[in-house]
């Protein structure tokens, strides 16, 4: 795909059929107080996205939709101007996300330049139904068993095809989670995602990087020691798990001087919540517990929850929304709503 930067109202195509084209007005695309410039539109093949409203910003930028003539969309994220050191993992974010197609993952569709004002911007699937940090806020723990194994496997899905693929997120948490429709999520923000490091014999090195959000960190990568970066990920998978079933976060380090690490530690059952999550989903208990195992050599690898009993057993494997379907317990009725206003759970005969 080539590229043509062009000034305002100067339109000029590449002969390559599948340029793409970003008309930039200086004046009217650099919203107040902002100082970020935005595209009034954007090309993706042959159809022109217009620049429509700002749903995110951040140390990295500001994200805007992109409405087309249509009623398509897109998400344009805005990079600040890059400096030398952080140049690079831009690049290596584009290279590899753009390796990366799963249903589960959000899809990048391309990255833009901005040579005149030195920004840059990258063009992704939009998801327009928030993340799922925000719906476990508005639910806390009503979420029901479906719903929640639903989401669940659809993350080890995602997860695991990373590995699969060679690449590892870096920053799973319920954040990078997002929803493109009311029953799908997919996991996004690939700004820390690198290869798997492996030695000559093609086994997986460890590695002392501490990148990512601490309070999904490992025991080994909180305390700064060495280890495997598909543990880590397989760890915060467990984690934003464990969030969705109890409705808050697990706890806030998993340090020895953490109360709530050191309960789960020792024994998770003399919790109620965890107690409950056991007795009513024992399959889920035990996928949790064994990607949260304090040990990395024992933890499990996403090839093990992608084959546990909760993933291919505990409910038929076919997806859940749409018509109604019978799960082996309970089927969750479409009626969520485009905001998660409510989940309404009905038993089925």
């Amino acid at each position: 795909m080539s590229i043509v930067i062009i000034e305002p109202e100067v339109i000029t195509l590449s002969d390559d059929s599948n340029a793409s084209v970003i008309v930039l007005d200086f004046e009217s695309s650099i919203k107040p107080n902002e100082g970020v410039p935005v595209p009034k539109c954007v090309y993706v093949g042959k159809e022109v996205f217009y620049r429509d409203q700002k749903i995110g910003s951040g140390g990295f930028g500001v994200v805007y939709t992109m409405t087309s003539d249509h009623g398509a969309k897109i998400a344009l994220k805005t990079q600040k101007e890059l400096t030398e050191n952080n140049i690079e993992a831009f690049k290596n974010e584009v290279v590899v996300w753009r390796r990366l197609r799963h249903k589960n993952i959000i899809t990048f569709l391309g990255q833009e330049t901005d040579h005149f004002n030195g920004f840059h911007y990258l063009k992704m699937e939009y998801a327009g139904h928030g993340d799922l940090f925000n719906f476990i806020e508005k639910h806390r723990d009503r979420i029901p068993p479906a719903f929640k194994h639903h989401i669940a496997c659809q993350l080890i899905a995602a997860v695991t095809y990373m590995h699969e693929s060679g690449f590892v997120h870096c920053d799973i948490k319920p954040e990078n989670v997002l929803f493109t429709d009311l029953a799908t999520v997919k996991v996004c923000d690939f700004g820390l995602a690198r290869s798997i490091r492996r030695d000559k014999n093609l086994v997986e090195k460890k590695c002392h990087i501490r990148t990512g959000t601490q309070i999904y960190f490992t025991p080994e990568k909180y305390y700064g020691t060495p280890s495997l970066s598909t543990k880590d990920d397989v760890w915060a998978l467990g984690m934003t798990l464990l969030y969705m079933a109890i409705g808050h976060c697990p706890w806030n380090a998993a340090a020895v001087d953490d109360k709530h690490y050191k309960l789960w530690k020792r024994n998770p059952l003399r919790r109620s919540k965890y107690a409950r999550v056991a007795v009513s989903d024992p399959a889920f208990y035990k996928l949790v517990t064994n990607m949260l195992h304090k040990d990395e050599r024992t933890r499990w690898s996403m090839g093990q929850a992608n084959w546990s009993y909760y993933v291919r057993e505990s409910y038929p494997n076919e997806g859940y929304y749409g018509t109604k379907q019978c799960l082996k317990r309970k089927h969750i009725e479409a009626s969520i709503g485009t905001e998660h206003k409510k989940i309404r759970v009905v038993e089925v005969s």
